[in-house]
């Protein structure tokens, strides 16, 4: 059993890069994705980022470790932190820090530093976007997220949520070397660590094992390296790496196994005429998943909760607008 402290959950926190997702107007510009769906920016500086905002483009907070923190923070009895870097000359920073605070998020615990510019943390997906350079040396998170900063942020936790930190997998690396073993943990990364990094990953969660893994079909064959096996296969043998592997399919549901045996979980049926943007549905599949596991649900309860969760994210655009405004 995880200890409880003044919430009936306890204190979550969250490590990951946080992310300014831009949303065009549907219409108005080619951005490779369907109409409705997400188009994520870097910018290299404020006036860039203002003049996308004059022109009608939405502002949302994105990133996988924090879509997770949202939805924990709009329900009852967890204290929810970020632990990450946060800027305050730029206006991404400045964005991402006030959504948060609107979303209940607590980031004390965030590294404020004056000349760091947050919006180069943002993955850029558009053609020809005035983005910086995609082999640009290091990352720029990677110097704050040291083994102390980890420790001593994480000694009071009682869940801690890793996300994506931009294809930097040794920087997880240290945050799962130095929070506490007993934490409830969820292991969110992105697409761009299990291409590059799948061996390291997986001899990451073999150290440390997470309470739960979160990932799509494709991530789980790029972890392994296999397109032949079944995908119900493939979550089983997942179960190496955390004692809870979730498995989302899209719109045929998820799969979650434990301990060698699986569940198979339907997804909600959604007009297609009502599905705006399916972005941020697999970080709320594992956001439900953690709450379900934290309050001693069973499986296929979990997974249907799962189905009517993602079925109202894909609805709005945007990860969290279905939670906050």
């Amino acid at each position: 059993s995880y200890k409880s402290m003044k919430h009936e959950f306890g204190t979550v926190i969250g490590f990951g890069a946080a992310s300014i997702d831009m949303y065009r107007p549907v219409g108005e510009v080619s951005t490779g994705h369907e109409p409705g769906a997400s188009a994520e920016w870097r910018f290299e500086d404020e006036q860039e980022l203002k003049r996308m905002e004059t022109e009608g483009c939405d502002v949302q907070l994105g990133g996988n470790v924090v879509n997770v923190m949202v939805y924990l923070a709009q329900r009852e009895g967890f204290d929810v932190h970020y632990a990450g870097v946060i800027g305050e000359k730029d206006l991404a920073s400045y964005i991402i820090y006030w959504q948060m605070f609107a979303a209940k998020i607590n980031t004390d615990r965030s590294l404020v530093i004056p000349d760091y510019n947050s919006a180069l943390s943002i993955q850029e997906r558009l053609p020809n976007s005035p983005a910086m350079s995609r082999d640009r040396p290091g990352d720029p998170i990677a110097p704050y997220m040291n083994a102390e900063f980890i420790r001593k942020n994480s000694e009071d936790a009682d869940t801690v949520i890793v996300g994506s930190f931009y294809g930097d997998a040794p920087v997880a690396d240290v945050v799962f070397n130095n929070i506490p073993s007993e934490a409830f943990m969820t292991y969110v990364p992105g697409s761009e660590e299990y291409k590059q990094y799948p061996d390291l990953l997986q001899a990451l969660m073999s150290g440390r094992q997470p309470t739960l893994l979160s990932l799509n079909r494709s991530e789980l064959r790029y972890l392994y390296e296999d397109s032949e096996s079944t995908t119900e296969h493939l979550t089983v043998r997942a179960g190496e790496l955390a004692e809870y592997v979730l498995c989302t399919l899209g719109e045929e549901g998820a799969l979650l196994a434990h301990n060698g045996d699986v569940v198979y979980g339907e997804a909600e049926y959604v007009d297609p005429k009502l599905i705006v943007d399916t972005t941020g549905a697999g970080d709320r599949a594992a956001a439900v998943t953690t709450e379900g596991l934290l309050q001693g649900i069973s499986p296929e309860t979990i997974l249907a909760n799962i189905a009517r969760n993602t079925a109202q994210v894909i609805q709005h655009r945007g990860c969290t607008t279905d939670l906050i405004d």
